[in-house]
């Protein structure tokens, strides 16, 4: 094939049908092939020619051609609101109550660089409607029968380096799934951990935990936390030191950069 915008002859094939003229010459027939690369695709044409060996006969060419346009491909457009969208309609929303949401734990890890462990919460809302969260939310730790443990969560992020939460609402998209996803919700958990050699005793672990949405203090949602002792699960234990637990705003949940 030739570079781009020049065109270059293909192959000239000699045919011979085997058969004769009513000269007794044999006829004879040609084709000539020549493609060129362009901005709209790949543009083909193809010569064919007939003659005969006497040299009275005659000579006839035809020409075809043929051009290969590529497929414009289909762009399937998000029907979601954009990010920015979602912002600004969050206020006119309807205040998520705690039947809506759904919530699971998403990543965690008890050994950062500096010495904190932390936890994603992800909520997503299972309704039919549209609402939205805000503030900091009130959070219990549980252990395995239940009982509540005596941590003690302050509306405060223990990793310095991360950026403030924003003080906005935000809107929670209907029929949703509790994942990293546009349109869900999020909070995060830090604590001071134990291998990060914050304390010296290893602490009691949640293994679940209960938050109360703002505006419903006698309802809550329940957060089963995964095991860190399933080698398929990447998840830490959340055992604060001195039983301590920041608690961040709740902000919109990242969306990941792949699908």
């Amino acid at each position: 094939m030739s570079a781009l915008g020049r065109s270059a002859d293909g192959l000239k094939v000699p045919e011979s049908d085997g058969g004769l003229r009513q000269d007794g010459a044999p006829h004879r027939r040609s084709c000539r092939v020549s493609c060129r690369v362009g901005t709209g695709g790949l543009h083909c044409s193809v010569s064919r020619s007939a003659s005969s060996a006497h040299p009275a006969s005659s000579t006839t060419a035809v020409t075809s051609s043929v051009s290969l346009v590529p497929p414009t491909p289909e762009v399937v457009r998000d029907p979601r609101p954009s990010s920015d969208e979602l912002r600004t309609l969050a206020p006119s929303l309807r205040r998520c109550s705690p039947s809506d949401l759904v919530a699971q734990e998403n990543q965690s890890n008890d050994w950062l660089t500096s010495g904190n462990g932390y936890a994603l919460i992800i909520i997503a809302n299972r309704s039919d409607t549209a609402c939205q969260l805000s503030g900091t939310p009130r959070v219990l730790a549980l252990d395995r029968r239940g009982h509540e443990l005596s941590f003690r969560f302050v509306a405060r992020d223990l990793e310095a380096v991360d950026p403030p939460a924003p003080n906005s609402p935000v809107a929670l998209l209907p029929k949703q799934q509790a994942r990293p996803d546009r349109g869900n919700a999020q909070f995060m958990l830090t604590w001071r951990s134990f291998r990060g050699h914050k304390c010296l005793v290893d602490p009691a672990a949640a293994a679940a935990l209960r938050f109360f949405v703002e505006g419903h203090d006698d309802v809550s949602v329940v957060v089963r936390m995964q095991d860190p002792s399933d080698a398929s699960q990447a998840s830490a234990r959340v055992a604060p030191c001195r039983g301590l637990v920041g608690v961040r705003m709740m902000e919109a949940a990242i969306e990941p950069a792949f699908p």
